[in-house]
């Protein structure tokens, strides 16, 4: 596998939750702001409301307000970025994306190198046509 871009720092951790689930958090920090993929792996044990092993999540937080975004930041003091942020999110994406990665067995660099994908996207300046 390529090498992760230089221009992110990642970090993975992960920690039991109240709901009796392991909460796996994948972080990405650039300069323009950050993604934060966090999934609750219920293992044998689906959760009862969703009757699924894993439930997903991706936050995106802007250093900047996005395109077509002319309010103050979400957040005084985001805990990603530790500065203000614009925060957007979504629970299907990464049902779709990251959930079928986890159980094809990928591994973490290779869930962060397409968050960094996504963080491009997300994170590109657009440019006039």
């Amino acid at each position: 596998m390529k090498k992760l871009p230089d221009k992110y720092r990642y970090r993975y951790r992960e920690e039991w939750s109240r709901w009796e689930s392991i909460e796996k958090n994948w972080e990405l920090i650039g300069q323009k702001g950050g993604l934060h993929l966090h999934v609750s792996d219920y293992g044998t044990a689906p959760d009862r409301r969703m009757s699924e092993q894993f439930y997903a999540g991706l936050e995106v937080h802007y250093r900047a307000p996005p395109p077509g975004t002319d309010r103050a930041p979400d957040h005084n003091h985001c805990w990603l970025l530790e500065a203000p942020c614009w925060h957007d999110g979504s629970s299907m994406y990464p049902r779709e994306k990251y959930v079928p990665m986890l159980e094809a067995g990928k591994s973490n660099e290779e869930i962060f190198a397409s968050l960094a994908r996504d963080a491009d996207r997300y994170f590109e300046e657009k440019k006039d046509e």
